[in-house]
């Protein structure tokens, strides 16, 4: 009995041995696990739900609040748009790509060292004030700058009848600092040719000189008026050479020692936009 007894015990106890053993070779080993951040850019972050909502839909005012971090850049352009559209105060729409008539008026004045006497020609002084006129046709290739021919004519009086004609022709072009403001200051420069008639008054015939005018410079400040029309006041000046003369009726000879003259204008002009389209301020490049 005593002997029964004690082989059921060690073998009870052999049998819990064992299951601890299988227990403890077949659990897992648990490690704490640890959450990353996320440190992408640019990633959508999705919004939680209560453990309470769980299975139905989202709320209309949380599917807004998702988070997105975006940057857009403005593409540099022209920007047409509706030319009726309202600018902002002080802001117009410039002319680009368009012909431009130009006309002008004013006062001219003439320096400088008369052309010497030679023969039954006599000396022709340019030293003489009077009234001029201005025609220019340009191209308007962009709002800031326009290239195109201009032409001149001017009348000087003088005491005893006598008069001084003068004309020119050339090319200019002209550059605006800044086309897409109400006041638009403005330079324009050039070169071409000059002509001149004098009538001494009298029998003395008149004489015919011309030569190269060396170069023209004008500065003026543009008050645009409507999309399509502008008026400035201006100033500006040439210098030339004139190297051939003749007098009515006998052939051209070629000047002895020419010198440099001069001549000086003051007064307004205005310019008249024809086709092409109006262009808005370029937009600047930014960050929303």
């Amino acid at each position: 009995m005593g002997t029964k007894m004690g082989i059921a015990i060690a073998g009870f106890a052999f049998a819990a041995t064992g299951a601890s053993s299988v227990s403890a070779q077949t659990m897992p080993n648990e490690q704490p696990t640890r959450v990353e951040p996320n440190t992408e850019p640019n990633q959508q972050t999705q919004p939680t739900m209560p453990p309470e909502h769980m299975g139905q839909p989202m709320p209309a005012e949380q599917m807004g609040q998702t988070t997105q971090t975006t940057e857009t850049t403005t593409t540099l352009r022209p920007v047409y748009g509706d030319e009726s559209e309202r600018m902002p105060r002080g802001t117009v729409r410039a002319p680009a790509n368009a012909f431009e008539i130009q006309l002008g008026t004013g006062y001219t004045q003439g320096f400088g060292p008369r052309i010497a006497a030679r023969g039954d020609a006599p000396a022709v002084s340019m030293t003489r004030g009077g009234l001029g006129a201005t025609l220019g046709l340009a191209y308007r290739a962009s709002p800031s700058a326009s290239v195109g021919v201009v032409g001149s004519y001017s009348m000087q009086d003088a005491a005893g009848g006598a008069t001084l004609r003068s004309a020119t022709a050339g090319l200019d072009a002209t550059y605006h600092a800044n086309p897409f403001q109400r006041f638009d200051p403005f330079v324009s420069v050039g070169a071409g040719y000059r002509m001149t008639w004098d009538h001494p008054g009298g029998k003395i015939a008149d004489t015919f000189s011309h030569g190269f005018q060396l170069a023209r410079a004008a500065v003026g400040l543009d008050l645009r008026l409507s999309k399509d029309i502008s008026i400035a006041p201006i100033v500006g000046g040439d210098v030339n050479m004139f190297l051939w003369r003749s007098m009515k009726g006998e052939p051209t000879e070629t000047i002895r020692n020419p010198k440099v003259n001069g001549y000086l204008f003051a007064g307004v002009s205005g310019r008249f936009d024809l086709g092409g389209y109006r262009q808005a301020p370029l937009p600047m490049v930014g960050r929303r």
